[in-house]
C-alpha cells in the first residue's frame, strides 16, 4: 500500500519519524502572551505620554508647568530601573531561590 509523505506513524521506524519531525517547518521564535501584553502597555503608555507632552507644550506658558511632575516621575522611574539592573543580589535570588 502506498502512503504519501509523511507516512503514518505506525508505518515508520523511529529513525524515519525523527527525520520527518526534523523536516517539518518550525515556526520562528514566538512572543509569550505576558511579554506581548507588557510591550503593548508600554507602547500605549509612551503614546499617551507623547500626546500629553504635546498638549502641554501647546498651552505655553502655563502648560509648561505640567512638565515638572512628568519629569519627576520619569526621573524616578529611570532611577528605579537603573538600580534594579545594577543589583546583582536580586539577580541571584531570581535565579536560585525557588518560588
Amino acid at each position: 500500500m502506498f502512503y504519501p509523505y509523511p507516512a503514518p506513524a505506525h508505518r515508520c521506524s523511529l529513525r524515519a519519524r525523527a527525520a520527518i519531525i526534523a523536516t517539518r517547518p518550525q515556526g520562528g521564535p514566538r512572543m509569550r502572551l505576558d511579554t506581548f501584553a507588557l510591550v503593548l502597555v508600554a507602547g500605549l503608555g509612551l503614546l499617551w505620554l507623547g500626546v500629553t507632552i504635546t498638549g502641554l507644550v501647546a498651552m505655553v506658558p502655563f502648560g509648561l508647568l505640567g512638565l515638572i511632575p512628568i519629569a519627576i516621575v520619569v526621573g524616578l522611574l529611570a532611577a528605579v530601573i537603573r538600580q534594579r539592573l545594577a543589583n546583582t543580589e536580586d539577580d541571584y535570588y531570581d535565579k536560585h531561590v525557588d518560588k
